[in-house]
């Protein structure tokens, strides 16, 4: 477990701008900066920085944190790997509160690695070569053999590698006598890497016919902390930088698939492994937003796939389509078999989600049998239900087409109206709100100069930031329609706000019935005297 306070000192060592920057062109504006969000598609910069609170805060999809939550959330890690991850980055040194608590190594599974590497054989680069796979792709996949169990655990002895990092890392396993042995013997294997290219875990497919019938044709590695499956894309390492420029991804069934398609240009190629596409994988391709293209075979399992993982996008509000390879071909087929221009051309042209989803389900019925249509239409509507509303009125009349029946029948029941929120703004309590939220030290002289009554129309940002909500304090601090003030500046417009607060208490005096009316009237008089005479004094009734 890595060690508080060496947390709290890299904290210090961190600079946002720095940090965010490293990933992205920042541009300024004013004291903070400002680029587009990674987290949404915009075309206007809505994401911006903040280097006096060092926090970021997105305007668009209300995305936001220090620079710690940045990463986590764009490279999409553990806390503790994130904490490494920068430590590293910004050359910082861990201390660990147990030495032996300290993360796995992950060197282990390089080192491993390139022993599979080594044993390629000619036999092995005749069958990669045979599967359309130039030997610049080989290389640079790492692709390898892994040996026998008994050969492996022999070169893992030989070379000390560190079996209790293998076994964390799923590699190897432990039978009930302590021997050791390797979960994917005689396999060719593919390195499977995270974000921060780290090799966590293996894919691996059999090589020979014998036996085949008693083992699986993939397997990949046990789930780990290390490696989940269900949130991994296969070659999104390679991939994220291609995806990111081209605005584009291909969602591929296996490695294969992938290697080849980056082979000849589509570099912004992934895929799922062993499991089919889900919202634990979404944070991945959320980071840009991406058109996704589902590039499955055309099989039966290969549909049903593309049908859940297009309902799932569509829902999810991603944009688009589905590609199915013909005559059970998948990508990696088409593209060996020399068919790379027709393979470019079908990816070029996908059907969308939503038009395949209606398509897929109208196929289940005999749309001629009334009640079967009914049945279908049903099926649709539960479907759409989940859109927009913009959606369920475009694809109304695209339903009505394809069921030959009246648009009418095809828009779902109306929602009541929401009531919308006032958008009236206070920009005299804004920018002292704004200045309250730069710096921490201010609250404690706002609440000897007025209280939340001062706020007619922003109390609640008031109450929340002297609760110090964490969300509140990060909108404010970024806005940059929002001046930054200085603490004269600021003087000024406590005395705004309290000389309407006094102003707002004098026309009550005026219209009430009390005690000692004309006294308090003529101490109000005297405190707006003294307010517009530029002294700043506090609010209060007494």
């Amino acid at each position: 477990m890595i060690a508080q306070n060496s947390i709290d000192s890299l904290k210090e060592r961190l600079d946002i701008v720095e940090v965010i920057g490293s990933y992205f062109e920042l541009k300024k504006y004013g004291a903070n900066f400002k680029t587009n969000c990674p987290f949404h598609n915009e075309d206007t910069p809505s994401f911006v920085i903040s280097p006096q609170k060092q926090i970021y805060h997105c305007f668009g999809c209300g995305a936001g944190g220090d620079s710690i939550k940045f990463v986590m959330e764009y490279e999409n890690l553990s806390y503790s790997e994130t904490i490494e991850n920068l430590a590293k980055k910004f050359n910082h040194s861990l201390a660990y509160t147990n030495e032996q608590e300290k993360r796995v190594n992950t060197e282990v599974m390089k080192r491993l690695n390139d022993y599979f590497v080594s044993l390629r054989s000619a036999d092995l680069l005749t069958y990669l070569r045979n599967r359309g796979l130039s030997d610049e792709t080989i290389n640079a996949w790492e692709i390898g053999l892994a040996p026998s169990s008994m050969q492996s655990i022999k070169y893992i002895n030989e070379n000390v590698l560190d079996k209790e990092a293998l076994l964390e890392f799923g590699v190897i396993g432990k039978r009930d006598d302590g021997k050791f042995y390797n979960r994917f013997d005689n396999r060719l294997i593919f390195p499977i890497y995270s974000h921060a290219d780290k090799i966590i875990g293996f894919n691996g497919r059999i090589l020979h016919s014998e036996g085949a019938d008693k083992k699986a044709k993939y397997i990949n590695s046990p789930q780990t902390k290390y490696f989940n499956k269900s949130t991994v894309l296969f070659g999104f390492n390679k991939a994220r930088k291609a995806i990111y420029d081209t605005g584009k991804c291909i969602v591929t069934e296996g490695c294969f698939d992938v290697a080849l398609l980056h082979q000849i240009g589509l570099t912004y190629t992934v895929a799922t492994l062993g499991t089919a596409l889900g919202v634990n994988h979404l944070p991945k391709l959320r980071q840009s937003n991406p058109y996704i293209i589902l590039a499955y075979d055309g099989d039966k399992a290969g549909k049903e796939a593309a049908f859940k993982a297009a309902w799932l996008l569509a829902y999810e509000g991603f944009d688009g389509g589905v590609v199915l390879f013909p005559f059970g071909a998948d990508p990696a087929d088409m593209v060996r078999d020399g068919k790379e221009e027709e393979v470019k051309k079908l990816l070029a042209s996908p059907t969308s989600f939503i038009p395949y989803v209606l398509d897929t389900i109208i196929k289940r019925y005999d749309i001629t049998n009334p009640m079967q249509k009914s049945t279908a239409l049903k099926d649709c509507l539960e479907f759409t239900k989940g859109l927009s509303a913009l959606l369920q009125d475009e694809y109304a009349i695209y339903l009505s087409k394809m069921l030959n029946i009246d648009a009418r029948h095809t828009h779902q029941a109306p929602k009541p109206p929401k009531q919308e929120a006032s958008t009236t703004e206070d920009m005299a309590e804004l920018v002292v709100l704004k200045a309250l939220a730069l710096k921490e030290d201010r609250i404690n002289t706002a609440v000897e100069l007025i209280d939340e009554s001062c706020f007619f129309t922003h109390k609640d940002l008031y109450e929340a930031l002297l609760r110090n909500d964490e969300l509140t304090v990060r909108t404010l601090a970024c806005r940059l329609d929002l001046p930054d003030l200085n603490e004269d500046e600021l003087r000024k417009q406590y005395i705004v706000l309290i000389t309407r607060r006094y102003m707002k208490y004098l026309a009550y005096l005026q219209g009430a019935s009390m005690p000692h009316k004309i006294k308090k009237i003529n101490t109000v008089s005297l405190r707006l005297k003294s307010l517009k005479e530029g002294k700043l004094i506090y609010w209060s009734t007494t």
